[in-house]
């Protein structure tokens, strides 16, 4: 599997075809990241993997997401290890 950055996703490739995908928009200059969609073909535990590989890719430029996709902020539900990622308003959930 191949991961690919864009400047507001970010694809998995196998064998040349997409099999997920994840949109989010960066609010410059700030470190402020809206996760927006999440596709996936047919594994829903990349899912899980897209989110983790953003905060990963992103964590160093102290990172803020708002989880506008439903799932996205189940996700953060689930995992309260990544809470502290979130937007400040967003961070008590």
């Amino acid at each position: 599997m191949e991961a690919i950055w864009n400047e507001n996703e970010l694809i998995y490739q196998e064998n040349d075809e997409m099999i997920a995908n994840l949109g989010f928009r960066h609010f410059s200059p700030s470190s402020l990241y809206v996760i927006e969609r999440v596709w996936v073909k047919d594994d829903q535990s990349l899912k899980i993997k897209l989110i983790q590989d953003v905060i990963q890719h992103f964590k160093a430029d102290d990172l803020q997401i708002i989880p506008l996709w439903p799932e996205a902020l189940e996700f953060f539900n689930h995992h309260p290890e990544f809470n502290s990622y979130l937007a400040k308003p967003l961070h008590s959930i």
